[in-house]
Formats: C-alpha cells, sequence, structure tokens
C-alpha cells in the first residue's frame, strides 16, 4: 500500500491525479518508440474527454504536442539543413515555442502552490513536470549546438575536444527530467548521448593507436545503438541495425542512421589500424570475410591500389610521441614499456607489402597516423592515381565525408 501511494507521490502530489498521470504517461510513452504521430492522437482524445476541466493540463499535453513535433524534426536533423532563412517549424523554433509554453504553465501555477503547497496534486505535478521538461528543452537545445559545432565545415575537427564538451553536457543533465512519468525522454537521451559520446571516444583512442579502448568503446556503441533502435526490429529481432541503415527509404531517423554509419566507419578505421593484431586472431579467410563485409574494405583499397600502380611499399606510420606506445596486440595495463626514440618513434603499424625500397609520397590521415607510399621507380606529383588514391584514404580516415553527410541534415 505504501509503495503504490509512493508511485503517486514520488515527485509531489497526490493519489487524487493518478488518472491524469496515466494521461501524461500514455502521450510520453511514444518517445522511446519514435511514434510521434501516435502522441497528437493521444492528447487530442485526452483534451476532448476526461480532462476538460483541468486547464492547465491541457496547456501541458500542448507542450506535449509540440515537443512530439520537435523531436520528430530534431531526429531528422532538419536543425542542421542549410537554409536561407530560419522557420519557425525548424528544430530549434519549435523547441523555443515549448519552453515559452512551459514557463507560462510554471507562472500560473505558482501562485496558487505558494499559497496552497501540494495541497493540489494535479496542479503540483503538472507544474513538476513542466520544470522538468523545461530542463529536457534546453538539454535538447545544447545538443543541437553541439552537433552544428561537430559538423562545421569552416573548423577541423578535434574529437577529442568535442568528447569533452559532451561529456560536460551530459553530467549537466544526468539528474534532470528524472521524473518516473519521462523515462521514455530520459532513457531516449541517455541512449542517443551515451552512443555519440563512445563512438567520439573510440575516434580518439583509435588516433592514439590504443586497441582495447578504441574496442571497448566500439562495442558499448553497438549495444546501445541496438537497444536505441529496437523499436524499429521489432518484428525481425535478430536482424542487425545496420542492416536496416542500407535499406533505400527506410523508417530509421536520420540522426540513428549518421551514428550507425559513424559506428561503421569507425569499425573499417579499426580493422585498417589494428589489421596486423586482427589477423592473428583468426584464419585468413574468415579475416577476409570480415573485411569484405565493412563499409569501407581499406585493406583491399590498398592492396588494388599497390598492383595499379606497383607501389613498393604503403606504409601507415604512427607517431608515438606524447602517446604511451607499446606496440601491437593486448598489452598488461601496468605493464612499463620503454618509449621508442629516434627513427622508431614512427612505427609502421600497418605495411602491404613486406618488403621495403625507396622513393615517397606521404600524408597525414589523422592526428597522430600519416599514410607513406613507397616507390622503386620515380613518380610524378602529379600522377592522378597516386594524389586520388591519397586523398580519397585522407578523406575517409579523417571522417571528412561523415561529417559532411551529417551537415546535409535530413537529407543525408
Amino acid at each position: 500500500m505504501a509503495s503504490a501511494q509512493g508511485a503517486s507521490l514520488k515527485e509531489g502530489g497526490s493519489s487524487t491525479c493518478k488518472a491524469e498521470e496515466t494521461f501524461i504517461e500514455d502521450c510520453i510513452r511514444p518517445f522511446i518508440l519514435f511514434n510521434f504521430d501516435r502522441v497528437k492522437e493521444l492528447s487530442d482524445r485526452d483534451k476532448m474527454t476526461k480532462i476538460s476541466n483541468a486547464p492547465l493540463l491541457i496547456s501541458l499535453l500542448n507542450v506535449i504536442n509540440y515537443l512530439a513535433i520537435a523531436e520528430k524534426s530534431y531526429l531528422a536533423l532538419t536543425f542542421l539543413e542549410q537554409k536561407w532563412f530560419v522557420r519557425r517549424e525548424s528544430g530549434k523554433g519549435i523547441y523555443t515555442q515549448a519552453s515559452s509554453e512551459l514557463q507560462k504553465i510554471e507562472q500560473r501555477s505558482k501562485p496558487h502552490l505558494l499559497q496552497a503547497p501540494r495541497q493540489d496534486g494535479l496542479e503540483y505535478l503538472v507544474s513538476h513536470i513542466a520544470e522538468q521538461l523545461a530542463q529536457f528543452v534546453k538539454a535538447r537545445q545544447e545538443m543541437m549546438d553541439f552537433y552544428m559545432k561537430l559538423c562545421n565545415p569552416k573548423v577541423e575537427t578535434d574529437y577529442s575536444e568535442m568528447s569533452t564538451i559532451l561529456d560536460t553536457i551530459c553530467e549537466r543533465y544526468k539528474n534532470s527530467f528524472h521524473h518516473p512519468l519521462l523515462a521514455p525522454l530520459k532513457n531516449s537521451w541517455t541512449l542517443e548521448t551515451d552512443i555519440i559520446l563512445s563512438l567520439l571516444q573510440a575516434r580518439t583512442a583509435m588516433s592514439h593507436w590504443h586497441f582495447l579502448p578504441s574496442l571497448l568503446r566500439l562495442h558499448d556503441a553497438h549495444t546501445k545503438l541496438e537497444v536505441w533502435g529496437s523499436p524499429f526490429k521489432a518484428k525481425e529481432p535478430k536482424k542487425k541495425l545496420s542492416a536496416y541503415v542500407s535499406v533505400k527509404n527506410n523508417v530509421i531517423p536520420s540522426l540513428m542512421c549518421w551514428l550507425m554509419r559513424f559506428y561503421l566507419a569507425l569499425i573499417s578505421k579499426f580493422s585498417f589500424y589494428f589489421h596486423e593484431t586482427l589477423s592473428k586472431q583468426s584464419p585468413p579467410a574468415d579475416i577476409k570475410s570480415h573485411l569484405s563485409n565493412l563499409s569501407m574494405d581499406y585493406y583491399s583499397k590498398v592492396v588494388t591500389f599497390q598492383k595499379k600502380t606497383d607501389a613498393n611499399y604503403i606504409i601507415l606510420v604512427f607517431d608515438t610521441h606524447g602517446s604511451q606506445y607499446t606496440g601491437h596486440g593486448y598489452h598488461f595495463p601496468v605493464g612499463f614499456t620503454e618509449p621508442p626514440t629516434g627513427l622508431d618513434s614512427f612505427p609502421a603499424v600497418f605495411s602491404y607489402p613486406r618488403q621495403q625500397q625507396i622513393t615517397y609520397f606521404i600524408i597525414k590521415v589523422d592526428i597522430k597516423m600519416s599514410l607513406l607510399l613507397v616507390f622503386e621507380a620515380k613518380k610524378s606529383e602529379k600522377d592522378t592515381n597516386i594524389s586520388n588514391f591519397l586523398q580519397d584514404m585522407a578523406s575517409c580516415l579523417r571522417g571528412t565525408r561523415l561529417l559532411s553527410n551529417l551537415r546535409q541534415g535530413s537529407k543525408n
């Protein structure tokens, strides 16, 4: 009995507003299922029936309607589309409108609650939900600014800096909008931010050629992507989310699609950077099969280029300065490895084929990685086969194309 009553009184209010709690819960639940059209259907039904005498609750349901529209727009990345003017209907405009309406609800309920605090369970509940939804709106607006900064074409992306920025946002809102009725919003927010944070951290770990941290962050991102996208896999639970993303005109939101593409791009990069370690863990046929299923098979790309141009040596060189370099594979975390010096400070972490000759081209492909091509014969700097290969590899490994796709918003 005490626990049942506590569920209703957990955030204030009384058991007399249990029916209204259920209405709000029903309207919020579709958010985690990405069924935003259902929100309008439910709230319209409620406004026309049992809550016609509760104006504050009707106002709150109107805001929830705004948020459903805003969330649909947010997940479609419409706020990133390049426009000549900012429309009110865009994600930012709707969130701003919702924020304004939530402030009105708080202002309207405050005088009454000051006179009779917590006596009106419904009044207190609506006021408290409005307060927490306002926090959610602020969090969403910060995430929109984050994505805009992440794909800013005028700034070279520093993934470690973006990780820090996102970690700060997550920390700021980790104890916000925590009311049980808002659990679908909280869960969706947490999954999204955890996924992008894990991907950014994996990207940073790879840049410093840290094998195990990269692997663990990629695994975490994959697990949470599958959970976040589970509503779209209800009919075929065993089917991977990536299979849906690769289908043209799929129903997966653009943001989720982009995060999955980010994950797949990092898996390809991971398989390239740590090819020597991975190739020792499975038979050659299994490795070849795995690489062929990646969104980008860098190894095959290198082999094809080598055969086409007769390059004697294609090397991925790592700059160990300022990094903990322990060599290929797994290492005991507290073990000590003598730091490399001189030319050994730039080890070849990937090479094809394994023989060394003369004359080279070099391009920086990551914060501490450079791709080196070695030829025995004299080659022209204007050789398009060579320059196109280097630029293509650099663009993919830096993530330039990936961020360009994000900048296109809902059109990607």
